[in-house]
C-alpha cells in the first residue's frame, strides 16, 4: 500500500501546485501521514482512519490560519485606505490655505 498512498500524495501535491487556491493541501497532510503509518502497520482500515482524522485536522488548521491572514489583510488594507484619505484631505485644506493667502 505504500506505492499507492505515494502515487496519492504526488496526484494531490501536483495538484494543489496547479492551482493558486488551497484545495487538496490538507488531503497531501494526510496522504504523508498514511504513507508514514505504512511503516507501523499494515492494516488498511488504520491507514485510512490516520488520514481521514490527519486530514480533517489539517484541513481545521489551514482554514482557521488562512482566516486569521486574511483577515489581518483586510485590516491592512482599512488601515492604508484610512491614511490615503486622511492624507488626501489634508491636501485638500492645505490647497484652500494656499489659496485664500495667495488672493490676499
Amino acid at each position: 500500500m505504500i506505492f499507492g498512498w505515494f502515487t496519492l500524495l504526488v496526484i494531490l501535491l501536483m495538484f494543489e501546485l496547479v492551482k493558486d487556491k488551497l484545495i487538496t493541501i490538507w488531503y497531501v497532510i494526510g496522504a504523508m501521514a498514511a504513507l508514514i503509518s505504512t511503516v507501523y502497520t499494515s492494516s488498511i482500515i488504520i491507514q485510512l482512519i490516520v488520514f481521514i482524522i490527519v486530514s480533517l485536522i489539517a484541513k481545521v488548521i489551514i482554514e482557521k490560519q488562512a482566516a486569521n491572514l486574511k483577515n489581518k489583510k483586510m485590516e491592512l488594507k482599512n488601515k492604508t485606505n484610512a491614511k490615503k484619505k486622511a492624507i488626501k484631505k489634508n491636501n485638500k485644506k492645505t490647497k484652500k490655505k494656499k489659496r485664500k493667502t495667495s488672493s490676499k
